[in-house]
């Protein structure tokens, strides 16, 4: 006995044949009509000509598959078509935009040297402020801006010298 493995090729195949149908064949429209045969057969001396038309030639595959690849390059048509109308749409907002853009980030940056400008002042006006109602320093603040001066102080003039030119 031969084990499955070592079997030739083709005794391992069986013969397949096509099923036959109930329905009745249809004829397509190349087929010519043909005369049923006559009592005598052939001896009548009129050739009948018959065309058998195979399942697979009636089947037609090649339209099907030439409508399947239509539809389909219909439907990546259209997709490209929109995708590219939507690319060309975000391209137009962003050249609208970038000029905004620029404008408002130069109107942020002017803002922002004005605040720093704003916010340098608001510092020297607290400090100021925090002397000026310092208990500790309201003694020297009230020397400085009067005239008056202490019991035991002089008051000291500074006067410029007359520059006299020297001879020569």
């Amino acid at each position: 006995m031969v084990s499955p493995q070592f079997r030739p090729p083709h005794s391992a195949r069986r013969s397949v044949q096509p099923k036959k149908s109930s329905r009745p064949a249809q004829r397509s429209r190349h087929s010519q009509p043909t005369a049923p045969p006559s009592p005598q057969g052939q001896a009548s001396g009129t050739k009948v000509r018959r065309r058998v038309v195979s399942p697979q030639a009636q089947f037609r595959p090649q339209s099907r598959l030439n409508r399947a690849i239509v539809v389909q390059t219909l439907e990546i048509g259209i997709k490209l078509g929109v995708n590219g109308i939507l690319g060309v749409a975000a391209i137009v907002g962003l050249v609208k935009l970038v000029p905004y853009t620029l404008h408002r980030h130069s109107g942020l940056q002017q803002l922002q040297a004005e605040a720093y400008a704003v916010e340098a002042r608001v510092n020297t006006l607290q400090k100021e402020f925090h002397r000026y109602f310092d208990p500790k320093e309201a003694a020297a603040i009230a020397r400085q801006e009067t005239i008056r001066i202490g019991p035991n102080q002089q008051r000291v003039y500074l006067q410029t010298e007359p520059i006299t030119k020297p001879a020569p």
